[in-house]
């Protein structure tokens, strides 16, 4: 492509239904993918967390933080990609502490998906807030 911008014609699509995550991926050109050099990822993030600074030129601000990953998974391209949401890492603690009836249950989380090329950039993302804890 030119320029360094995502090819023309690629789409993909994210979508969560029963704890299952959903990646579709399209090309109007489908021999334009067929290389390892390309991945799909998906992360869970969280915003609006804050971290009160005690030390350092910061101290005693509050800073903000936005779209923080929790939990990732990454593998060689594919058109479709069925995993759980329980299949991203995400540390025990951190689980239950998102979960529906956990203490950070109305947390801001989010799942993100992409596809990177060859020389490691981000071409397509698609993403959107969860309704729900993990």
């Amino acid at each position: 492509p030119s320029g360094g911008g995502a090819p023309e014609g690629l789409a993909l699509s994210l979508t969560l239904h029963d704890q299952q995550i959903r990646i579709l991926t399209r090309a109007d050109n489908p021999g334009m993918l067929q290389s390892e050099a390309y991945s799909l990822s998906v992360g869970l993030t969280r915003s609006g967390l804050f971290t009160e600074v005690r030390r350092g030129e910061n101290r005693g601000r509050t800073l903000t933080h936005d779209f923080v990953v929790l939990g990732y998974a990454e593998r060689p391209f594919q058109t479709e990609w069925h995993l759980p949401l329980s299949e991203l890492q995400v540390s025990a603690t951190l689980r239950e502490k998102f979960s529906a009836d956990g203490p950070e249950a109305g947390a801001t989380l989010a799942l993100v998906a992409w596809i990177t090329g060859p020389d490691g950039r981000p071409l397509r993302a698609a993403g959107g807030q969860l309704s729900t804890g993990i």
